[in-house]
């Protein structure tokens, strides 16, 4: 699965969360020696114990205050085997003090230490994945493909993708709901100021016309469908449904003047065009620079600002454009859908 990975990520960081190598000094003595002489195991290792960490023998008082006087080699002798050899050893009737290295031999051992983790009662294996890309959907949809189509697992194992990936699907669960939410909330509020369902119904209308340019604009720069782009999804609603709110509110003024259907749907297309455009352009042009950058949090920044950017020109397409036929023609429509504006 490791190599698998590694071949999908093309070329990012991927490691395999294991046991890593320690290593360990310890001191050896022959039992010849030690019996001969008379040491004792406590002796030898009091000796290496007040050398590498330290014994105290004493302590300065300054007040309710008192320091330690602490005895021990230096830093730079715990890797150095002279000095290490170099230690005394005294015997067990204190008749003979000899060096270190006369009762024992320094010997180094590699040893792996695993860390064995589990989660709900299961044991659990890691492969740490960095992916270079934004991306991270469609690499854990390539890579399951690949492991089912080319690893068997065992029976009672299963494999989870978690990190940034779990996060993301929490997180556009959470946004989806909201999001729905709030453009629901939105239609809502529209209703309550225009008193016309036919008319709410193509605010709702100009929605999907609004997001096929955001989508447009993602496939166009290549940018992947990230939080960020989803986030820019529902300020793409909301702007569109202001712009079309603006346009049918001046269209009810003018048919409560009397004013034809046709006739007040080209006068408010025409009196309407600079509001909307000016919408329009504060919203593209103040999100051009996050659309072109390419520091630190682009990756945030261009998805959110692409979708913004090209969903705002369909949306006032839309608006100009399409909205005023459907006004004008709908006149019938109003009247089984709703009431007159008076």
């Amino acid at each position: 699965m490791q190599f698998l990975t590694n071949g999908i990520a093309a070329g990012a960081p991927v490691a395999l969360v294991s046991g890593s190598a320690t290593f360990s000094t310890a001191l050896l003595p022959p039992g010849a020696t030690v019996v001969t002489v008379q040491y004792s195991g406590d002796v030898i290792n009091n000796a290496v114990s007040i050398g590498l960490a330290g014994r105290e023998v004493g302590r300065v008082d300054e007040g309710n205050i008192f320091y330690p006087i602490v005895v021990r080699l230096g830093e730079s002798a715990h890797v150095n085997p002279d000095t290490l050899n170099s230690l005394p050893v005294r015997s067990a009737d204190s008749s003979y003090v000899a060096a270190l290295k006369d009762v024992g031999k320094w010997a180094t051992n590699e040893s792996s230490v695993s860390t064995i983790t589990r989660e709900q009662a299961q044991r659990r294996e890691a492969i740490m994945v960095t992916v270079d890309s934004p991306d991270v959907v469609g690499f854990v949809g390539r890579a399951r493909d690949a492991v089912e189509n080319q690893v068997k697992l065992p029976v009672g194992c299963r494999i989870e993708f978690s990190g940034a990936y779990k996060n993301w699907q929490s997180g556009s669960r959470r946004l989806l709901i909201s999001g729905l939410g709030c453009l629901l909330l939105s239609l809502a509020l529209v209703y309550a100021v225009l008193k016309n369902l036919w008319q709410t119904a193509l605010v709702a209308f100009g929605l999907p016309f609004a997001f096929v340019g955001g989508v447009y604009g993602l496939w166009l720069c290549g940018l992947p469908l990230t939080i960020p782009s989803a986030i820019g999804f529902v300020t793409l609603g909301g702007l569109s449904i202001l712009n079309k709110l603006v346009l049918m509110t001046h269209f009810n003024d003018l048919r409560a003047q009397g004013v034809s259907p046709a006739v007040a749907a080209l006068r408010s297309a025409k009196t309407r065009l600079r509001p909307v455009l000016m919408t329009a352009l504060v919203a593209s042009v103040g999100f051009v620079p996050m659309a072109l950058s390419t520091g630190q949090g682009a990756e945030l920044q261009r998805p959110f600002a692409t979708v913004v950017i090209f969903g705002i020109l369909t949306s006032v397409s839309l608006t100009l454009l399409i909205i005023p036929l459907l006004l004008a023609g709908g006149e019938g429509l109003q009247t089984g859908l709703g009431r007159q504006p008076s």
